[in-house]
């Protein structure tokens, strides 16, 4: 009995391992892997399995788990490719991550908030970015390169200003101004009423 059973029991120890990656070739419809093994055993061409829609370059020495099926080492497969040194620590319960290994990360919290962390965000939308929300804060310099069209009031706490100067200085200037008078009644006009 055991001389058909210890074939078995091997081709099922053999049929999963811990992979340390060591390279990956990525301009291929599926991630090729080489990886290390158990002691010196080095697989070449290892397929790695993602979820459609989502993808990855894990850095060297993430590790994985390697599927041999029928416990067959000459054709694995990666299934779960992870990296200890920087996944992202401390999530609550139901919270989703996405990150990679300098840090950047886009977090769906609790309660209904997205956190996204980077140095410099793009958006590329071909035809147009909405956004629908009753209140927009930026807490800092905005720049915009086109024509701003607004539908609603301009508040200001402070200056608006153009090339010419602020509206505050152009305020005074227009209600200070008088001139000759070119009528009749000759003199200086008085400053116009009602003022800005």
């Amino acid at each position: 009995m055991r001389k058909f059973l210890d074939p078995l029991k091997r081709r099922i120890l053999l049929s999963i391992s811990r992979a340390v990656v060591e390279t990956i070739k990525d301009d291929e419809g599926i991630q090729k892997i080489q990886a290390s093994l158990l002691a010196d055993e080095v697989q070449d061409n290892m397929e790695r399995f993602q979820n459609y829609g989502f993808t990855s370059h894990p850095p060297k020495d993430s590790e994985g788990v390697a599927v041999f099926p029928g416990g067959d080492r000459s054709h694995g497969l990666l299934i779960a490719v992870d990296n200890r040194k920087y996944r992202l620590k401390g999530l609550q319960g139901g919270e989703v991550a996405v990150y990679t290994d300098e840090g950047d990360s886009i977090i769906l919290k609790r309660n209904h908030h997205i956190e996204v962390n980077t140095q410099r965000l793009t958006i590329h939308a071909t035809n147009a970015v909405q956004i629908n929300t009753p209140l927009v804060t930026f807490n800092t310099s905005v720049q915009i390169d086109g024509m701003l069209t607004v539908n609603g009031n301009i508040m200001s706490s402070v200056h608006i200003s153009d090339s010419i100067g602020t509206m505050g200085a152009i305020r005074n200037i227009f209600n200070q101004h008088q001139h000759q008078e070119h009528g009749d009644g000759g003199g200086i006009t008085d400053p116009p009423n009602p003022q800005m």
